[in-house]
Formats: structure tokens, sequence, C-alpha cells
């Protein structure tokens, strides 16, 4: 194996590597409750996830209003 073969799949694998990281990723911030790719089901409770950001969006309401004269 040459050099520039080593480079092909270093950036092949590189890309790769990068992109399943930006799926998994913007799979754990959506609020989806299940997901399904072929033979792969995920199924996850979002709801305590919800209420933790409605109570964070509470809290931050409350502090940027008593700021205010």
């Amino acid at each position: 194996m040459d050099s520039v073969d080593q480079v092909f799949w270093l950036t092949v694998m590189g890309s790769g590597v990068a992109i399943l990281t930006l799926v998994v990723k913007s799979l754990t911030r959506s609020k989806c409750d299940s997901f399904e790719c072929g033979c792969l089901k995920i199924h996850r409770n979002v709801e305590l996830e919800e209420k933790l950001d409605e109570l964070e969006m509470a809290t931050n309401s409350k502090s940027s209003d008593s700021g205010k004269i």
C-alpha cells in the first residue's frame, strides 16, 4: 500500500467518523421519542428532558424579570 492509498483511506474514514458523530449528536438533541433505521430501533423517554427544559426556561425568565426596574 503506497502513501496515496493511505491518505485516501484515512480521509474516507475520517469523513465517515465525522458524519456518524454529527448524526448521533443530532439524534441526542432531538425531541423524538423513537428512531428506526434498518434493524436499529431506539426508544427514548423524553418527558424528563422536556420538564427540565421547561424548568430551565422558567428559571431564566424569572432571573431576567428580576433585573428589570
